[in-house]
């Protein structure tokens, strides 16, 4: 968004044509769509957000072999 768009429509909000949340929600979505731009341009980004998936994924599993194998119950140690 440039200057012109920016100061237009603050001008907008101030005047009462626009409330502030339908700009914010026009904000967003356009940060979003920024977001979804820098996404597809950057492998590093993709690669860290796949790393933390796998963690997870892995946590997941561990878990449900736990609750599955164990009846969701976890030995006391004596």
């Amino acid at each position: 968004m440039s200057w012109p768009d920016i100061l237009r429509n603050v001008a907008t909000m101030v005047a009462g044509a626009t409330p502030p949340s339908q700009l914010l929600r026009k904000f967003g979505r356009e940060e979003r769509t920024l977001f979804i731009i820098d996404w597809l341009l950057d492998a590093d980004m993709q690669c860290r957000a796949q790393i933390g998936l796998t963690k997870g994924e892995a946590c997941h599993a561990l878990r449900n072999a736990l609750r599955i194998g164990r009846k969701g119950e976890i030995p006391a140690f004596r």
